[in-house]
């Protein structure tokens, strides 16, 4: 059933009733962010809600922070579209570093042969003939075999993203008990993010589509006080970078740290990433299919190593069997991150 957009009264899944998304793009009716906006809108996603916020990839690499007390490189646009400067969209951001990776199917592994020592042989998948399957035979959570226990979109990431914009201020205050999480673990420089993301075992996070349209998420526009940096190494890049702005060695967080090929300025940030975003050789077909569509779950979805944990996904939990204080404890669940609807 096509869904339907309230907001402006037409469906979603068409532009101006005529064509889909897919028509749409290729006649050049609308953009490659508009229409990736209009695919998380059919699979319910909102920016009403930091639980099921939009969800856009990660596709540069390269983000290697200005240097301010040297001469940077320049990377040409051209040079960006290079092959070893894209992140791969077809691959599930807990696959691109192999050390990574290797942990998450060594873990993955051991926990299968363990359910099927337990429950015998049992494709696990999360279609939701599965779920329903797992569901009935009441099997705990942590007995099924999944590669990440995280996941690529949660209120934590949207307010991290956002932290400097109200209303997401208030709450990201209210995630970590009505205070800002350490300064530290802020989002304070780009390339750090990335390679967060690409790198550490707990951490899958996708962006979000204001990182392609909205320079002001990158500036301490509200004069927040969000603490100093309390590294213990001083080598550290961000606050030998941050040091060399700011002349001094008690190092407050203000303005995020940008990649050098955009001069760390947000709205030439913004332009190119929309630039490259909006390029043939950025082709989001696949990502779409991992995040969206038909390897989100089944036999795709594990061919591409793209299985969470059970509670992302719909369908499920069936919060009708459990009264209110039970029900309460489920919920919090959803904070670790649902699935989008699979379209």
């Amino acid at each position: 059933m096509m869904k339907i957009d309230i907001i402006k009264g037409k469906e979603i899944g068409k532009y101006n009733n005529e064509y889909s998304i897919l028509e749409s793009y290729e006649k050049n009716l609308i953009s490659k962010v508009e229409a990736l906006i209009r695919i998380n809108l059919m699979s319910n996603r909102s920016f009403r809600d930091i639980n099921q916020y939009p969800i856009f990839p990660w596709i540069i690499n390269n983000n290697k922070t200005y240097i301010y007390n040297n001469k940077p490189e320049y990377i040409k646009i051209n040079e960006l579209l290079n092959i070893s400067n894209l992140r791969p969209l077809d691959k599930p951001m807990g696959t691109l570093t192999e050390n990574r990776f290797t942990s998450y199917e060594k873990i993955y592994n051991i926990s299968k042969e363990e359910f099927i020592e337990t429950h015998g042989e049992m494709k696990i998948d999360f279609t939701k003939e599965c779920c329903l399957e797992l569901n009935k035979l009441n099997i705990e959570i942590e007995e099924m075999p999944i590669y990440y226990g995280s996941h690529y979109s949660n209120p934590i990431h949207v307010c991290h993203y956002l932290i400097r914009l109200f209303p997401y201020t208030i709450s990201a205050k209210l995630i970590h008990d009505n205070r800002f999480d350490i300064s530290d673990r802020l989002f304070i420089n780009f390339d750090k993010s990335y390679f967060s993301a690409s790198n550490t075992k707990t951490d899958l996070r996708e962006l979000i589509p204001e990182i392609y349209f909205q320079p002001e998420l990158f500036r301490n526009i509200n004069h927040l006080n969000l603490g100093n940096l309390q590294v213990v190494k001083k080598e550290d890049s961000t606050y030998q970078i941050l040091k060399n702005i700011y002349n001094t060695n008690e190092i407050r967080v203000e303005d995020v740290l940008l990649p050098n090929w955009s001069n760390n300025n947000p709205e030439k940030f913004i332009c190119l990433m929309r630039e490259i975003f909006e390029r043939p050789e950025i082709k989001i077909n696949n990502w779409i299919d991992l995040i969206f569509g038909y390897a989100q779950r089944g036999d795709e979805a594990l061919n591409r190593k793209n299985i969470f944990s059970p509670y992302c996904y719909e369908g499920f939990i069936d919060l009708t069997k459990y009264n209110d204080d039970e029900r309460i404890c489920y919920i919090k669940f959803f904070d670790l991150g649902i699935n989008p609807n699979q379209i």
